[in-house]
């Protein structure tokens, strides 16, 4: 019984994986050249924005200098001075 289930599972990853190359081949049309020339044509200042903006070592250092400004903030508040205010009101009527 589990040869036969055994088979039967790899005839359907079989089928899937046919299936998936089928699809994939029938449904990629090429592009055209002048999409394919716009894709490609990049400056050199614009490739470098998005190798930076990308960057996962960069994004992760920035976030780090957010939080290093964020403590210098906070530290700096403790210096500064504190003000607190308070107030009370009763009202009391004689009966």
């Amino acid at each position: 019984m589990r040869h036969i289930l055994y088979e039967v599972c790899i005839l359907k990853k079989s089928v899937f994986c046919f299936l998936a190359v089928v699809i994939l081949l029938l449904g990629s049309t090429p592009l055209p050249a002048e999409e394919v020339m716009k894709v490609l044509s990049l400056t050199l200042k614009e490739s470098i924005e998005i190798a930076l903006g990308n960057n996962a070592e960069i994004l992760i250092k920035s976030e780090e200098l957010k939080g290093a400004a964020a403590r210098i903030r906070e530290a700096r508040a403790h210096v500064l001075p504190q003000l607190s205010v308070n107030a009370d009101y009763y009202n009391y009527h004689d009966h």
